[in-house]
């Protein structure tokens, strides 16, 4: 039927060692062609299915290996995003006060002295906003909490507040007043709540009109 057959003869001898027949073994091909087409076949498809499975795989690896550091990137523009917003109102309150010295050199040394004053100490709440941002980074990294709980007159507080904001407030044309009817005890963490209140008055300044 037109199979390729492989033939195996092997002689047989006498006990003179004279050749008197043979035996021969005889296997169709067909059988060896589909076993040999069958691993051609899978050798393909390995190489077809390693192809497609292999950049999908190095791709997903590559994602999960790219997550930390995706995170620490996203913690560090959360961390220059509470920077900026963190420097603006000091910076704003020592340029308020600055230009107002300028524009009274003949001013009453009281009044240059409380102003100096209160350049003096918005210096020393940069040092502490330093402190602060740190205390920012390690909160966003997740670490544990960081704020305390303790007796904080929160009318100090805003009182110091109100007063470092009124140089600003003015040169925005705008009325900040404040009138506490307790004395505001609460626990609380008092660098925080601080922080609370620059931004909660720095946020009014910026978005109230003129006259507001």
């Amino acid at each position: 039927n037109g199979e390729q057959v492989r033939v195996h003869s092997v002689p047989v001898y006498d006990g003179n060692g004279r050749v008197v027949g043979a035996v021969q073994a005889a296997r169709g091909q067909n059988q060896i062609q589909q076993q040999r087409s069958a691993a051609l076949y899978a050798t393909l498809a390995g190489v077809v299915i390693g192809a497609i499975v292999a950049p999908l795989a190095g791709l997903f690896l590559a994602r999960r290996a790219m997550r930390p550091i995706d995170a620490a990137f996203a913690t560090q523009r959360a961390f220059v995003a509470d920077a900026s917003h963190e420097l603006r109102t000091p910076l704003a309150v020592l340029r308020a006060n600055a230009e107002l010295i300028e524009r009274m050199p003949d001013a009453p040394p009281e009044e240059i002295r409380a102003e100096t004053g209160q350049m003096i100490a918005e210096i020393d709440s940069m040092t502490r906003l330093v402190n602060d941002l740190l205390f920012l980074a390690r909160s966003d990294e997740g670490a544990p909490a960081l704020i305390r709980h303790e007796p904080v007159a929160l009318a100090a507080i805003l009182e110091a507040e109100e007063a470092a904001h009124q140089t600003q407030v003015a040169s925005a044309g705008l009325t900040l007043s404040l009138r506490i009817e307790s004395p505001a005890m609460v626990s609380g963490d008092a660098d925080r709540l601080r922080q609370a209140v620059r931004n909660l008055l720095d946020n009014a300044i910026k978005y109230t009109q003129r006259g507001g």
